[in-house]
């Protein structure tokens, strides 16, 4: 491991040492992220089914292939639900920030969020972007260096609502790849690596095998396995994975000018010490120190999540620190996150909708919030709050969730539904708080978005801030 260690270091000095980031950087003896995602999807699904009739729950999961089979026409809802599930997995933020401070000269993703890109932007750390399409050619003019590396996204952008999970999307990203190639700057610095790091990707699994003999073709070297366990092999009398277990479970592994080494290692344990033998050579890129104004939690519903997006950057800009709760207080864990989290914050700002007043999640957050006695700044991005008929039409909804949800529960006596149970349980509370937290809300004071210029609805809310900051003197 440390002879490993000390040739990756090497290399990385010479600006020469490529990364290939997967989702797989938990323990083995877990489900895979694959199998945690297809988990999911109903629940999800569930969740939001009022935004869309259509539901893109999976009737058909294929485990190897990391695959799934969805009804036509589904696909864009499976990608915004695929996107709410990465905006879950808030445990990725520490070990992406990590990577983020490792001088590669590339990074290619197999991760379809925009994760990365928001850790390198929040460490204000140089970077350019690409992605590879699903069905057509994307030229790429950006340039990777070790400085600026290109975070390439080669299965998928969610940004873009493209996510490869189906078998139609598979085969046409494969057919666009092997009929265009990967862009130059791609294959040149691939090439170019003397060690491509794969780090939480299986090696066993497809886009794995795929890339690894796309990187053979290009510097024309045999692929050899080391490893420490004993490998059997094949007639030639080369070393062979195919009866290897371990092998075929690693998920950290790195392919060099000579062989291809496979580590029987914890991906984030393998990071942590890469990530301080750095530290101590100081090769870790530094973060920019930003000296915040002051400090708040955007609470919101998925469905405003382009605004509250756009509220977070031009906030910012303006030097304050935003906290964006992405996990929706959906665990215990959660939960005891999101109070350490908004104790550390000014005030809560939180964005008042029709989504969001009848969002269980949102209500949660305002009333944590409101037991916590910190300063609630709510922003109306419509006239909800004036309607005169909100406890009746709230007893509507949960009346008609309540019901679907017991009707699944008979449906499915002898299937897993525990999430059935959670989403009653969590109705329940909805209805339990909704008046005291409804009353809060129309007791204070609220800024009304402009959608024509935000920028004037977050000037406002700075002085707002500021002044609470003032007042504490």
């Amino acid at each position: 491991m440390q002879n490993l260690l000390t040739e990756i270091l090497a290399e990385l000095k010479q600006k020469r040492c490529v990364l290939v980031i997967g989702p797989e950087l938990g323990d083995h003896d877990e489900p895979s992220f694959f199998e945690r995602l297809c988990e999911a999807l109903p629940r999800l699904d569930f969740d939001h089914k009022s935004l869309d009739g259509a539901s893109a729950v999976s009737e058909y999961t294929f485990l190897n292939e990391e695959l799934i089979q969805i009804k036509a026409g589904t696909e864009p809802w499976l990608s915004t639900l695929v996107k709410w599930f990465y905006e879950e997995q808030t445990w990725l933020d520490e070990p992406l920030r990590k990577i983020s401070q490792i001088p590669f000269s590339m990074i290619i993703s197999l991760m379809p969020d925009g994760r990365l890109k928001r850790i390198f932007d929040e460490q204000q750390l140089p970077y350019t972007f690409n992605y590879c399409p699903i069905d057509k050619v994307r030229p790429v003019t950006e340039t990777t260096s070790a400085d600026a590396p290109l975070i390439y996204h080669l299965i998928g952008n969610l940004e873009e609502k493209e996510v490869v999970l189906t078998f139609e999307n598979m085969f046409a990203l494969l057919k666009n790849v092997l009929k265009n190639d990967l862009p130059t700057v791609v294959q040149k610095t691939l090439a170019e690596a003397k060690s491509v790091v794969f780090l939480g990707v299986r090696y066993e699994r497809w886009h794995t095998q795929l890339l690894l003999r796309y990187i053979k073709t290009l510097d024309g070297i045999n692929v050899t396995i080391t490893k420490d366990t004993k490998l059997e092999k094949d007639a030639l009398g080369k070393k062979s994975v195919e009866n290897d277990q371990t092998a075929k479970n690693s998920s950290v592994f790195v392919r060099n000018r000579l062989n291809l080494g496979l580590l029987n290692d914890n991906p984030i344990g393998f990071l942590d010490r890469l990530y301080d033998c750095c530290r101590q050579q100081n090769l870790l890129k530094q973060p920019q120190v930003t000296s915040y104004l002051a400090s708040i939690f955007l609470s919101y519903s998925h469905e405003n999540k382009m605004i509250a997006d756009d509220l977070a950057d031009r906030l910012r800009r303006l030097r304050m620190r935003v906290i964006m709760d992405e996990t929706d207080l959906r665990t215990g864990q959660n939960i005891k996150k999101f109070i350490d989290e908004i104790e550390q914050t000014d005030a809560v700002v939180a964005l008042i909708s029709r989504n969001s007043i009848f969002s269980p999640y949102v209500i949660e957050e305002i009333a944590k919030a409101c037991e916590l006695e910190k300063t609630l700044l709510p922003v109306s991005l419509d006239n909800i709050l004036d309607e005169p008929d909100l406890e009746q039409q709230k007893d509507n909804r949960v009346e008609s969730v309540l019901q679907d949800i017991r009707r699944k529960l008979r449906e499915n006596l002898h299937s897993r539904m525990s999430h059935l149970w959670t989403e009653h349980e969590r109705w329940a509370d909805f209805d339990n708080s909704f008046s005291s937290t409804l009353t809060v809300l129309k007791n204070n004071k609220r800024l009304i978005y402009q959608a024509s210029n935000p920028q004037a609805t977050v000037t406002q809310l700075l002085r707002d801030i500021l002044s609470l900051n003032t007042a504490n003197i």
